[in-house]
């Protein structure tokens, strides 16, 4: 794979959610197939650890020299290529410096890039899907992609998505994507975007609401979607409140063997932070409808969820 003289920018905060944006930031230049990327702040360890798994080539600021006479400093900000590739590196090799970024500066940092076993392309229409500008446009395409996807391509994306999954960790925008193609044989690849778009106030309805529907047409379970999957949905989009307890309960209650609020409660209670109980206990009570002859155990669990504390 060759590389482009398109420079991304880039920033050096790392905490756990930029360096996972950075990995996905990195995965959509390998898509582009550009490694050159240029970075807004000083060269930081950090950064040189993420771009290094790519084999990226890094444009960033420097300090230029002393003024003349080294009488005083210069404070001027200059431009320096780094190589992140071993092999791209030359022991000893001064790096040439630039006041301003041209053709010149561009080609040099190019060059210097090198792709590493980290780099491997997806396929360009999952990659549309995957680096959509936010929610409502990557919804927009998954409801017109995934209906022309047959199996084979399905499942030849869900492989990627896993394999990308590794690459690009703790980023729910790839991970989402998993439980998209998953829910394609059911018609329901769009419940997990729609439930990541919701504000947290709503994702309860509309989680349950396709659980009532799913009931009803008998693919609750074998054949359909478990709750497990649902559950792991859940866990996916980064909501930490009692919905995944809540699922496997329907579970047991569908399968006659529900083991009482009290158990509920006492394994539950302080292990969520986001508190959507009323939400859940609404969404609840609306399944006694899909779900008559649970209504007894159904309106057990809404009461154990409200007696559940949060951490």
């Amino acid at each position: 794979m060759g590389t482009e003289a398109a420079v991304g920018t880039r920033d050096d905060a790392l905490s756990m959610a930029q360096r996972a944006q950075q990995h996905l930031d990195m995965a959509e230049y390998v898509q582009a197939k550009s490694l050159a990327v240029r970075a807004e702040e000083l060269l930081t360890d950090d950064l040189r650890e993420v771009l290094a798994r790519y084999g990226a080539a890094v444009l960033h600021p420097t300090l230029a020299g002393t003024a003349p006479g080294g009488l005083a400093m210069r404070l001027d900000i200059a431009w320096i290529a780094t190589p992140t590739h071993p092999q791209s590196t030359t022991p000893g090799l001064t790096a040439p410096v630039w006041q301003y970024i041209g053709r010149q500066t561009l080609a040099a940092v190019t060059g210097l890039a090198r792709p590493t076993t980290a780099i491997n392309r997806i396929d360009d229409q999952l990659a549309m899907l995957i680096w959509a500008r936010d929610l409502p446009t990557q919804r927009h395409i998954a409801q017109q992609s995934i209906a022309r996807w047959n199996t084979r391509q399905i499942q030849s994306y869900q492989a990627q998505v896993r394999d990308m999954i590794t690459r690009v960790p703790d980023q729910p925008a790839v991970a989402i994507i998993g439980p998209v193609l998953e829910f394609a044989d059911t018609g329901r690849s769009d419940l997990p975007l729609s439930y990541l778009q919701a504000e947290p106030a709503h994702q309860p309805q509309i989680l349950f609401t396709a659980v009532g529907e799913l009931f009803t047409e008998g693919r609750l379970g074998s054949g359909g979607l478990t709750t497990g999957q649902l559950a792991d949905m859940v866990t996916t989009a980064g909501v930490n409140d009692l919905t995944s307890p809540v699922l496997h309960a329907i579970d047991q209650i569908v399968a006659g063997n529900f083991t009482g609020a009290r158990t509920f409660i006492d394994q539950h209670s302080g292990t969520f932070t986001m508190n959507t109980k009323t939400e859940l206990v609404d969404a609840i009570t609306a399944l006694r409808t899909p779900m008559t002859e649970h209504t007894h155990t159904l309106e057990q669990l809404a009461a154990a969820v409200l007696e559940c504390q949060p951490q």
